[in-house]
């Protein structure tokens, strides 16, 4: 079984938490020992990033390489659930109603999916 990984969902993470933490690409660059250029190309799926990399890029960020790595993986959940519980947090109350309706119906046709694959 071949896989193939979601680059440019690894560069977006990437990219979110190095804008969460106020860096610029030069910034995170310098602090991993790799050009901003680089970093750029690995935000932009330009290019595939090298797993020594990806794991100095995760320790000077001080995240996990599961938060990074989450699109790809099988059993990622408690990382969107943490994410979900984050924006919900900064949410105001229309915000929070409006998440809240919307992962009603997310779930709501992922019922009817399933229960149309059984038949």
């Amino acid at each position: 079984m071949e896989y193939t990984l979601d680059y440019a969902a690894i560069g977006k993470r990437i990219r979110k938490v190095r804008k969460e933490q106020h860096l610029t690409q030069t910034e995170l660059g310098n602090r991993c020992g790799v050009t901003g250029a680089h970093i750029c190309h690995i935000e932009a799926a330009r290019g595939k990033v090298s797993l020594p990399t990806l794991v100095v890029i995760a320790n000077v960020l001080q995240v996990s390489l599961d938060e990074l790595l989450c699109d790809n993986l099988v059993t990622s959940k408690y990382i969107y659930e943490d994410e979900l519980r984050n924006l919900l947090t900064h949410a105001t109350t229309k915000q929070a109603r409006l998440i809240t309706e919307l992962a009603r119906v997310v779930l709501r046709d992922e019922f009817i999916l399933r229960d149309y694959e059984e038949e």
